[in-house]
């Protein structure tokens, strides 16, 4: 995996528009489930988002604050955010319950799994022999 250099951006305009690129590499990543994949698109929004900062902050200060478009941009891009983040979450959480399948339980009761509380336990059928086995040799 290559590292990612954003290109530095010449104006807000130009930073929000790589931002929101960004966020929507990072959500096909996502929904590819590729890790190295996500990795990279991670690691592109993050040196996005300080370059929109660095770019966006002294606008804002020297304009009295963002101007309505941008603040609706950047809204969008915090709920797009919020979604890939509960996306994570639930990857995750799917995760731990096929980690909790597939590991061996300890003989432990107290940490007994959520499956495990739920389900019958099988009973294994004994094979039942024919008749008692004795010493004793049959004479005819």
């Amino acid at each position: 995996m290559t590292p990612y250099t954003s290109p530095r951006p010449q104006n807000a305009e130009t930073a929000l528009r790589l931002l929101e690129q960004a966020v929507q590499t990072l959500q096909r990543a996502l929904e590819g489930g590729e890790a190295a994949a996500v990795a990279q698109a991670s690691q592109r929004l993050q040196m996005d988002l300080k370059s929109a900062v660095s770019q966006l902050l002294p606008q804002a200060q020297q304009a009295g604050g963002l101007t309505p478009p941008q603040r609706q941009r950047l809204v969008a891009l915090q709920q797009a955010i919020a979604r890939q983040r509960e996306l994570v979450a639930r990857l995750g959480a799917h995760l731990s319950d096929a980690m909790e399948l597939l590991l061996p339980l300890p003989n432990d009761p107290t940490y007994r799994t959520r499956i495990e509380k739920h389900l019958p336990v099988p009973q294994v059928p004994r094979p039942e022999s024919r008749r008692p086995v004795s010493n004793a040799i049959e004479t005819p």
